[in-house]
């Protein structure tokens, strides 16, 4: 039975994540990043890149290096890609938060020509570290260390 309603509540949550894809912009992102007591992992990608797919599922794979760490998860994909990043997102059953990026973050954060980027914060919004391309998970457990 418990079994039952913690797979009904991840369905609901993984729902709620695709159908609340909200836009933001620099301001916003900071402000998410700042609201987690701890490091925050953003990953810029698009629906059509294969790596960022791979990735993304490594991450979902791994949810004890998610709770291990503390992280916050912040999936980014700009507006035009949008609707297919709904339905990877829910044909998936992501469980973290994605957000779709106006153009300013991309045109104000730094120079974003490929994707995947994953980006590591600290809670105050400091970047602590970067890296293109397809990430495993020894690679991110690298990225969160001091």
């Amino acid at each position: 039975m418990r079994l039952f309603i913690v797979s009904i509540m991840l369905l609901f949550s993984v729902q709620s994540f695709a159908d609340e894809m909200p836009e933001v912009g620099l301001d916003g992102l900071m402000k998410e990043i700042k609201s987690h007591n701890a490091k925050t992992m953003v990953v810029f990608w698009a629906p059509w890149c294969p790596y960022c797919m791979r990735e993304l599922k490594i991450i979902r794979d791994n949810p004890q290096f998610i709770s291990n760490n503390n992280l916050q998860l912040i999936g980014l994909v700009k507006r035009k890609d949008k609707k297919q990043s709904i339905r990877f997102v829910k044909r998936e059953k992501m469980n973290f938060k994605f957000l779709v990026a106006k153009q300013e973050i991309y045109d104000k954060l730094q120079r974003i020509d490929a994707v995947p980027l994953t980006l590591v914060y600290d809670n105050k919004g400091n970047l602590l570290d970067s890296e293109y391309g397809k990430q495993y998970i020894e690679d991110l457990a690298l990225m969160l260390e001091d």
